[in-house]
């Protein structure tokens, strides 16, 4: 009776470790995909960052031989009303215009971008009128004489029911904001509610979904054309967290880049694509953040 009891315990040990394969298969062919809200509260924030990085990753190196070579300027606008405001949570906010200083902001980026001898092939802008705004200001100075295209999928965030509120109540420390922070991560947490204009909460995530997917329909424009064509040559005129999200999921850069990253006012942040196939093809940076054309310019 020795040698069957043996075998009955052989059999059941390869039953459960088929059956346990088989779940970590499942389980890993899930995390490939994008995030699964259903199991958020199973998974570290951190588990579910790399696994879309990985898959983000993974679409872009197979999407190069349909893509074209482009070169992004990426903008954010001049200080607008809401942005004097800090002591209270901002976010979309479409109708804040543009302060006095805002405007002049625009009008040094179009000629710094002259100076630089920059020649824009198509120029978009969010819908909210302070980004249009220094859109139409800056490519007025540097002579642009396209159309500018809104663009609603580059808009800001959307802090939801936080928006306008005091920023220090809102954030304070051991406050249920933070602690849900902590819990999903600065990545995935989506504020609650809906903004005063009416929007939903959006995490970061959100973002750089939209955002990516309008600069994925830009690089596959010219998927019908020559693989040596020259460049497009891109100026997207943005905002602080929307450019951080998608330059985030570009670089698959830690989540900690959305908080200590900074964006100035009118600062230009230029990347590079190539669809080429080694090492050196997908995204480069150029310079992040750079606004050193306001470095004179005065308060007034």
């Amino acid at each position: 009776m020795f040698r069957p009891a043996c075998l009955a315990d052989v059999h059941w040990a390869s039953l459960c470790a088929g059956a346990a394969l088989s779940a970590a298969t499942c389980l890993a062919l899930a995390l490939r995909r994008s995030p699964p809200w259903l199991l958020q509260w199973l998974m570290a924030p951190e588990v579910r960052r790399s696994a879309w990085d990985a898959l983000k990753q993974g679409h872009e190196h197979a999407a190069r031989p349909r893509r074209r070579a482009a070169r992004l300027y990426l903008i954010r606008h001049g200080q607008s009303e809401a942005n004097q405001q800090a002591d209270r949570v901002g976010g979309r906010d479409e109708k804040t215009p543009l302060t006095t200083l805002g405007e002049r902001q625009a009008r040094k980026l179009g000629e710094r971008f002259k100076g630089e001898g920059i020649s824009f092939d198509c120029v978009f802008a969010s819908h909210a009128v302070r980004a249009f705004r220094t859109a139409q200001l800056a490519c007025e100075v540097l002579g642009f004489l396209g159309r500018i295209e809104v663009e609603r999928r580059v808009v800001e965030f959307s802090q939801g029911a936080l928006e306008q509120q005091p920023r220090q109540e809102v954030y304070r420390e051991g406050g249920p904001i933070r602690q849900r922070i902590r819990a999903q991560g600065n990545l995935f947490f989506r504020p609650p509610g809906y903004s005063p204009d009416g929007t939903r909460g959006e995490s970061a995530w959100d973002t750089e979904l939209r955002f990516s997917e309008f600069v994925d329909g830009l690089l596959m424009a010219g998927e019908s054309k020559k693989p040596e064509q020259r460049e497009l040559v891109v100026g997207v005129f943005a905002h602080g967290m929307a450019i951080k999200s998608f330059v985030r999921g570009a670089f698959s850069a830690a989540p900690s880049f959305l908080v200590n990253a900074q964006v100035d006012n009118t600062s230009i942040t230029e990347m590079v694509y190539k669809p080429r196939q080694d090492e050196l093809g997908g995204w480069s940076l150029v310079r992040f953040n750079d606004a050193s054309h306001l470095r004179h310019l005065q308060c007034g």
